[in-house]
């Protein structure tokens, strides 16, 4: 081996290794994140990268609402406007409305502010809501796959209290095939909901609920969807709004509202041997309510039993008197609320409703 060749190509290589690191550290390090200055400037220096994000989005400042009468109170985004009315507040985000209908137990609800039917579609459970420490279930009702309308508690009055509110979200401007709620603003519907709170009220709930005026009931026109119950052993029929639930047994059918309404029907043939009456006193007062248009031209007038100042019952005619004499058939309506609790004036008026549907067959 050459060792005078070997002695030149090391003495080679260490040369090119020193001249290597030398200009390295003549050279300034780039950082991750930096950029280095331009070399025509008078001087050099690093400039540090700016980071270039998106900014979040301003979260919209809450508003505070409070009823010092009623005792209540709520926040909401300053994005929805507020009108405040006797016993109602409406809230709006451009033509969408949250709609919250408010009055004592023993008071009346303003009659502008009650609602006289339903526009068409299918309500389907959407969720929970809280609401004044109770949970509600939220329906949103679609037609052709679109959000019409939103309902809380169903079509059910929520009780609280001495206090009775009803809500729905709706848009009353938008031509209703046109329709589709924004799922943003059933979320913003959902999170004022959410904030409501009892304070102490400067009003008081009245001592002495009103007697209800007897009153005609117009004939239903079913505009909510409606499900069709026959009875072909019996020959009869009526209509209900779907999101209600049916069960039958031996000569009587049950009707729930998906709340704690529940409404019995018990039937049987004129000639039949059939104890159909509730045995059971009524220890209430009995007051006459609203006259219902049964079988298409009976007039059979209803009652309600309050006790201490709350309905706990309901009849489609007296207490234990059979309907339908000139007919084939005998029947006994009542309703009550299954867990003892009072009965709110709209769960009534809806299962009265029914009865204007009943036809033989």
């Amino acid at each position: 081996m050459n060792t005078n060749n070997l002695s030149k190509k090391m003495y080679i290589a260490f040369s090119l290794l020193m001249l290597l690191t030398l200009g390295l550290a003549g050279c300034k390090s780039i950082e991750v994140g930096a950029v280095e200055a331009n070399s025509d400037a008078g001087d050099a220096e690093e400039v540090t990268a700016i980071e270039i994000g998106i900014e979040p989005t301003p979260m919209p400042e809450m508003l505070s609402y409070k009823n010092d009468y009623y005792g209540f109170k709520f926040n909401y985004p300053e994005t929805w406007t507020l009108t405040e009315e006797n016993q109602r507040i409406v809230l709006k985000k451009d033509t969408d409305r949250l709609g919250i209908t408010f009055h004592w137990v023993n008071e009346e609800l303003n009659p502008d502010h009650r609602r006289t039917g339903m526009a068409a579609g299918t309500p389907i459970y959407s969720g929970k809501v809280n609401f004044m420490g109770q949970v509600l279930p939220e329906y949103i009702v679609e037609y052709e796959h679109k959000a019409k309308f939103v309902l809380y508690n169903e079509t059910a009055q929520i009780e609280t209290g001495d206090l009775i509110f009803g809500i729905v979200l709706e848009d009353l401007d938008t031509d209703y095939m046109d329709l589709d709620l924004p799922d943003e603003v059933i979320a913003d519907a959902k999170t004022i909901l959410g904030t409501f709170e009892s304070i102490k009220a400067t009003g008081s709930n009245p001592l002495v609920a009103p007697t209800p005026e007897p009153t005609a009931t117009a004939p239903v026109v079913p505009t909510m969807e409606m499900s069709v119950y026959s009875n072909l052993e019996y020959g009869f029929t009526f209509s209900y709004p779907s999101y209600m639930t049916v069960v039958e047994e031996p000569n009587k059918v049950y009707i729930t509202d998906g709340g704690n309404c529940r409404m019995t029907i018990a039937y049987r043939r004129a000639e039949e041997d059939v104890q159909i009456t509730e045995v059971g006193d009524v220890t209430g007062q009995l007051v006459s309510y609203n006259e219902v248009i049964f079988l298409g031209s009976m007039h059979v007038q209803s009652f309600l039993e309050i006790q201490d100042q709350l309905i706990k019952a309901a009849f489609l005619g007296e207490p234990g008197v059979e309907l339908g004499e000139g007919t084939p058939l005998r029947f006994v309506v009542s309703m009550v609320n299954t867990e003892g609790a009072r009965l709110a004036n709209g769960q009534v008026d809806a299962m009265l409703q029914i009865f204007e549907t009943f036809g033989l067959q």
